[in-house]
């Protein structure tokens, strides 16, 4: 792809619409798309102005108000669904986000269970070329992390992006294709210049049958007749079965969105279809009850991989709220606020202004995770221990890992061994043991973690003291808890379900690629070389 000079509009057009390029950055990670759960955190785009012209679209209301974009704008003479707008060499670009003044990455020790999602500003797929550049994009996100990635498209091209992505990191992307309707007349309407549906779902099974992994994005549906029967053709139609989450979520009414979906439908001839959502835009218990009917028949047909979002106001949140268990994802500022809830202890819980202030900030804190794992973690803990739970509770959760899967997506596992990191390093910062160092990253942390509790603090003290803040590795950590775990005769717990030798070698080449890309320059083709011969003989 052409790319030209920034906020200029040229001679390049991709579906009908002049491209201009704005300087900016591709990675933001502080994004807000982790309450969606679609990340922890996390997103990429390439882009501002998305290619196609969906009627409902609320992008411009959010990145309007920007310089670059205004300029753009003004500098095309077009309206911002009338134009594409670009990232100045978004490849080069990430590069230089994801690494330091030398080169070397800079977030390969956090965590890799760290999902980034491609930001539905744009899409990802919707030409052969942005297709191209988004695998482009990924492989050095995948590279230069650990990090996993979520891609969405209402193209029928992800597999092209499958395909520009080297195989080694098939397993650390999700791909998932949008789709509100199995209508092809519909999507049409309301949705311009996307491929059709079918097409959608065929891109979709292509992945599926290569084992890749996908999720649903059901988004967004419009009022039904008969709500069970259009979740179960949704459900075999995306092979809900393969897909590990389902999203989901109505038609919003925020900005013109509805009134244009409306206009869109009219122009099409869908008056059936318009008309039940004028209904639904004219009464809000109509727009609630639609949500509501949307989510029930969702809930029967998809279980736990339901994921269903809705923006909620104060006389609605207390309904979601008791439906979170069941996949509901209340938004929107009415969700974030203190909710005074009973919980099976029959106390009601409820936060004083400091204590949602001290959450907040905690919070805050860990959606950071990715830059400074070791503060994460220790707000973790605080969250965790503050007056026995009382700040996650005031959430409606019943349990901690409840509460982090819906805060950051994180897995229970994931989120119990971050919470006992925070907790160790607050006792290293408590206790009298002198000025040693204390652990930067959770991987330091884990082996210590494996001992009992009266020796952790013995056996870091010992191996700190003993290495500079640079020698003081993950591997390391692990030989002086052996070691001492083998003088005491301590066991270090039972094994572990043996990892299947596919999954053992695609991480091992990821850690050994990880470990090139910190060699000198000289020296790197030559191991990159090998590590290619090696990787042919595996597979």
């Amino acid at each position: 792809m052409k790319m030209l000079e920034s906020g200029v509009p040229g001679p390049e057009v991709i579906a009908g619409k002049p491209v201009a390029t704005i300087e900016g950055r591709i990675i933001n990670m502080h994004s807000g798309f982790d309450e969606k759960l679609l990340c922890t955190g996390p997103t990429f785009s390439s882009g501002t102005a998305c290619v196609y012209r969906c009627s409902y679209c609320y992008v411009e209301s959010m990145v309007t108000k920007l310089h670059a974009v205004r300029q753009a704008k003004a500098a095309c003479g077009k309206e911002f669904q009338d134009l594409v707008i670009r990232r100045k060499d978004p490849v080069e670009r990430v590069v230089s986000e994801l690494t330091d003044a030398k080169g070397r990455p800079k977030y390969m020790e956090t965590s890799a269970d760290t999902v980034i999602f491609a930001s539905p500003l744009v899409d990802v797929a919707a030409t052969i070329e942005l297709a191209q550049e988004t695998a482009a994009i990924c492989q050095k996100i995948l590279e230069l992390t650990p990090w996993q990635i979520r891609l969405l498209s209402k193209s029928n091209l992800l597999p092209r992006v499958a395909e520009g992505i080297p195989e080694k990191y098939r397993d650390r992307v999700i791909y998932g294709v949008s789709t509100g309707t199995l209508d092809d007349g519909v999507a049409k309407a309301i949705e311009r210049g996307t491929a059709l549906v079918s097409k959608r779902l065929e891109s979709l099974h292509w992945l599926q049958d290569r084992g890749f992994r996908t999720f649903g994005m059901l988004c967004p549906s419009l009022p039904q007749t008969d709500y069970g029967r259009f979740s179960s053709d949704l459900a075999e139609m995306i092979r809900a079965e393969k897909c590990e989450h389902v999203w989901a979520e109505v038609l919003n009414s925020r900005g013109k969105a509805m009134d244009q979906a409306i206009a869109a439908l009219h122009g099409a001839g869908l008056e059936d279809e318009a008309d039940a959502l004028q209904i639904v835009k004219s009464d809000k218990e109509a727009w609630e009850d639609y949500a509501r009917a949307t989510f029930e028949a969702h809930a029967q047909v998809f279980g736990d991989k339901l994921r269903f979002l809705q923006y909620v106001v104060k006389n609605t949140s207390a309904w979601w709220m008791k439906r979170k268990p069941d996949g509901a994802l209340p938004l929107g500022a009415a969700a974030k606020e203190s909710v005074a809830l009973t919980v099976a202890s029959d106390r009601v819980v409820k936060l004083t202004k400091d204590e949602s202030n001290f959450l907040r900030s905690r919070e805050e804190i860990v959606s950071e995770g990715v830059k400074a794992s070791m503060a994460a973690a220790k707000a973790l803990a605080e969250i965790y221990d503050y007056d026995d739970g009382k700040l996650w509770r005031a959430g409606g959760f019943a349990k901690f890992e409840d509460y982090c899967r819906a805060r950051w997506g994180y897995e229970r596992a994931h989120a119990y061994r971050l919470r006992e990191c925070g907790a160790f390093v607050r006792q290293l910062e408590d206790s009298p043991i002198g000025d040693i160092s204390l652990p930067t990253h959770e991987s330091q942390v884990r082996p210590v973690l494996r001992l009992p509790e009266g020796d952790r603090l013995r056996v870091w003290k010992k191996v700190a003291r003993g290495a500079r803040d640079e020698q003081l590795t993950a591997k390391v950590v692990a030989e002086a808890a052996e070691e001492y775990a083998e003088a005491k005769g301590i066991s270090l717990g039972t094994k572990k379900a043996p990892v299947p030798l596919k999954q053992r070698v695609a991480q091992a080449l990821i850690r050994v690629d990880a470990l090139v890309a910190k060699l000198p320059r000289e020296e790197k083709k030559q191991f990159r070389a090998l590590l290619e011969e090696m990787h042919a003989l595996l597979e």
